[in-house]
């Protein structure tokens, strides 16, 4: 490393030309299709990937909408196994900036859980609790998550207008709410109430659907906000 000076300016930190690798390891459960997707500029300098010891090069990768209409993605299922597979990022560097500078990401229609060690992918339930996204395997998923319930309910002693609240501390996220297939309306913060008209209910079985858009905090940050610590921790 030198030093450079300028006059006037502040001094600047040159690095010589590095030769760097980032490697990373996930355990696969299912039989899946995964995509190998990142935003562009998320690698600088000359570089290549490696999935199992299969290269993938810069041209492999297309323009996909998966978070962003920008993003790059590539198909990696030919080269996963069942078992243990490993990620490889080799980049030769010539500028301060270069290297891996974005998160690259595997998305796919499955689960995701840790283990003491490693991270595992599993075929998704579509089942899980309103307010444990981590133990329904979605701890890094961003975008809408439906949740839904049939209730009975005696019309005969409803009035013409139901109010109905969610009074939990752990919602944050924008919500619709839907009932019996009409959109009753869409709460983008607390609290969330909603004013139901009573046409739209029938005697005996009701579907009640909530439709929760989410952050981006746990697909960037890989992070969650600890409500009872008041602080964002690690997932």
């Amino acid at each position: 490393m030198k030093v450079k000076d300028y006059f006037g300016c502040p001094r600047e930190m040159e690095f010589p030309a590095l030769k760097c690798g980032y490697r990373t390891n996930f355990i696969l459960e299912t039989d899946t299709s995964i995509l190998l997707v990142m935003e562009p500029g998320s690698i600088e300098g000359n570089w290549y990937i490696e999935v199992n010891g299969h290269r993938i090069v810069p041209e492999d990768f297309e323009t996909r909408e998966i978070y962003l209409p920008s993003n790059l993605a590539v198909d990696i299922s030919a080269y996963l196994k069942v078992g243990t597979n490993e990620i490889e990022v080799y980049v030769d560097t010539f500028r301060v900036h270069d290297g891996l500078v974005n998160p690259i990401y595997l998305c796919g229609n499955f689960s995701v859980f840790k283990d003491s060690t490693n991270w595992k992918i599993t075929s998704f339930t579509g089942k899980g609790k309103i307010d444990e996204r981590i133990q329904a395997g979605l701890p890094f998923y961003a975008g809408d998550i439906e949740y839904k319930r049939i209730i009975n309910l005696n019309t005969d002693s409803i009035g013409d207008i139901l109010k109905i609240y969610i009074e939990e501390s752990f919602l944050e996220d924008a919500v619709e709410l839907w009932i019996n297939g009409h959109l009753v309306g869409i709460c983008t913060w607390s609290p969330y109430a909603w004013r139901v008209d009573k046409t739209w209910l029938k005697p005996g079985k009701n579907e009640i659907k909530l439709r929760l858009s989410t952050t981006l905090l746990g697909l960037f940050e890989g992070q969650y906000f600890n409500h009872k610590g008041h602080r964002y921790v690690d997932i």
